[in-house]
């Protein structure tokens, strides 16, 4: 993704980079958007920024402040998301080495795909 182009309450217009050209598609809400790290990156905010925002309040939300103010539809509480178990994958180190001829070797591979499913056998 290039650009985010415009953002509607009900769907978005991005600028997608393909190869030859660039592309502009509306995306409807709900929408997943994926980007390059390459957007992400930062710039200094200018002299003329720095002064107009010098002065300005920055403004805190509460809970209190929200209209639903039940806790539970906020933060992890509210995420339907829930991490039941974390775990590292399964580091399998089973090697094998095949030397031969490329006829054998491909006679081999072939006979290892079909034993183990990878292919079907020819009716």
């Amino acid at each position: 993704m290039v650009s985010i182009d415009e953002a509607d309450p009900d769907a978005l217009t991005v600028t997608c980079g393909l190869p030859q050209q660039n592309l502009t598609v509306r995306i409807p809400f709900p929408a997943l958007i994926a980007v390059e790290k390459e957007v992400f990156e930062p710039r200094l905010p200018s002299y003329r920024l720095k002064l107009a925002s010098a002065g300005r309040a920055i403004e805190t939300v509460a809970l209190k402040d929200l209209a639903d103010t039940d806790e539970t539809h906020y933060g992890q509480n509210g995420s339907p998301t829930r991490v039941v178990r974390i775990f590292p994958p399964e580091n399998d180190t089973v090697q094998e080495r095949w030397d031969g001829s490329g006829a054998e070797l491909g006679e081999r591979l072939y006979a290892f795909l079909r034993d183990h499913k990878f292919l079907q056998q020819p009716r």
